[in-house]
């Protein structure tokens, strides 16, 4: 955190936090305000996670990614046309 506050310009920090609590859902507006935060990752590489960007689990993660002026990042093998779809209905987010 402290070198992305000292080279905004050169690093960034991209916030992960579980995706199924309940509890997660609030963190999103915070994660803005910390210094260097310019984003979320996740890896969803869990087999219960498989269809969580098409079953609509992840559904409230997009318009609160996007409300927070967070880019977001999935990765996942074979993700490329649902991420793709997600991301036509959320151009507000990266």
């Amino acid at each position: 955190m402290e070198a992305a506050r000292q080279h905004p310009n050169r690093l960034a920090i991209l916030g992960n936090f579980p995706l199924d609590k309940p509890e997660s859902r609030t963190l999103i507006d915070g994660l803005k305000s910390r210094p260097g935060t310019k984003g979320l990752r996740f890896a969803l590489l869990q087999p219960h996670q498989k269809t969580w960007l098409s079953d609509g689990t992840l559904d409230w993660l997009w318009p609160a990614a996007e409300r927070a002026g967070l880019a977001g990042r999935a990765a996942r093998p074979g993700l490329l046309q649902v991420i793709g779809r997600i991301a036509e209905r959320h151009s507000g987010s990266s």
